[in-house]
């Protein structure tokens, strides 16, 4: 993507954590996964294969989660 991000991708990175995934972290997740990053859980169980990507997705959704809410680092 490269440069600036328009005031609409910025704010729906804030609000979406799929959106801040695309847009912020270069991560194309396929559905499911992308299906867990715009979702709001306190708690999540992740029963995967192995190599399926739990780590950059839980990555993806703390860092986020960081930069939606300074205030709660």
């Amino acid at each position: 993507m490269g440069g600036r991000l328009d005031l609409r991708d910025e704010l729906l990175a804030t609000i979406n954590g799929e959106a801040f995934a695309r847009t912020r972290l270069q991560f194309e997740p396929d559905p499911i996964q992308a299906s867990l990053l715009r979702g709001h859980h306190h708690q999540l169980i992740l029963n995967c294969t192995r190599q399926w990507g739990k780590s950059t997705v839980t990555a993806a959704k703390a860092v986020h989660h960081a930069w939606a809410h300074p205030e709660s680092c």
